[in-house]
């Protein structure tokens, strides 16, 4: 029995306190919590006191920041990565480092992407929108000085204008089908 533990475990082995108590809570219904403390070399009563210990408090903030950051990512569509993620959390007034939106963003499998700087095909779309809002907007335009509704307006003409990749069909024609 101690064998097959060890094979499973050896990663575990290896590892912080939390992921082999963890290993042990989730194999109690295949081996005995004695038998795995031992192979693991924990204590039986260190793997009680970690199941009735509540949640540490940089658990619980890394729960809740974790929260804040999903949302943001999401109402971003998905596009903004950890930098922008950050710069929007200190706007809201939130004190916290970039590398632990970094750390908490990979935790939480957010996928990202971003484009290669020397790759222009990559980002094409973008560039081709930036040059159609400098249109209405030239470049250095303090938007606070339009109303929101002008602000409005531009994407609804934005997209009520035929393009040709999409066979000389508006955005919303498109999407309408």
């Amino acid at each position: 029995m101690e064998r097959d533990i060890s094979k499973k475990g050896l990663a575990h082995l290896r590892s912080s306190l939390p992921m082999k108590f963890g290993f042990d809570d989730e194999h109690r219904a295949v081996w005995p919590v004695r038998v795995m403390c031992a192979a693991l070399g924990l204590s039986a009563s260190g793997h009680c006191a970690w199941r009735a210990r509540p949640e540490s408090l940089r658990a619980q903030a890394n729960r809740a920041l974790t929260d804040d950051i999903r949302l943001i990512h999401a109402e971003s569509s998905g596009t903004y990565g950890a930098p922008r993620i950050h710069a929007v959390l200190r706007g809201h007034g939130r004190r916290v480092g970039r590398s632990r939106i970094e750390r908490l963003m990979r935790r939480a499998g957010t996928q990202i992407y971003f484009c290669d700087p020397q790759s222009p095909w990559q980002h094409g779309t973008n560039e081709n929108t930036n040059g159609l809002l400098r249109q209405y907007f030239p470049k250095g335009t303090d938007l606070s000085a339009h109303s929101a509704e002008t602000i409005a307006a531009v994407p609804a003409t934005l997209n009520a204008r035929p393009q040709k990749a999409l066979g000389w069909k508006s955005p919303a024609e498109a999407l309408d089908q």
